[in-house]
């Protein structure tokens, strides 16, 4: 094992402190469900970097043979981490705050505005 894989941790770390933060809207009030909301959303972003880290290795040895091997993890790119939210979010369940009961999202056909 060698080489230098993206540091997530640190990441994870650094977005934590930079965006998880209370929000206010324009009356100056934090607003607890959208609080709420961009803390599961944020955390939710986070575990989908980590869960699609993958293994990079590269072989070194004369002539192409594979003597010594260095392996590294590395991010997962934009566009697969984003179909992986994507996914998430059409087969989520929607909460809804009065009535405390969860519901199940309504089909892709039946929702007023598609997701592209």
């Amino acid at each position: 094992w060698g080489g230098c894989s993206d540091d997530v941790q640190y990441g994870m770390w650094f977005s934590r402190k930079f965006l998880d933060f209370p929000i206010r809207n324009t009356t100056g009030k934090e607003n607890k469900v959208l609080l709420a909301m961009n803390l599961h959303n944020n955390e939710a972003g986070r575990q989908a970097v980590a869960k699609l880290m993958s293994v990079d290795c590269r072989c070194h040895g004369v002539s192409g043979s594979c003597a010594v091997k260095t392996c590294w993890k590395t991010m997962s790119s934009f566009e697969k981490i984003g179909h992986l939210l994507k996914d998430k979010y059409e087969n989520s369940i929607q909460i809804s705050d009065k009535i405390k009961r969860k519901m199940r999202r309504r089909e892709k056909d039946q929702r007023k505005i598609p997701i592209h």
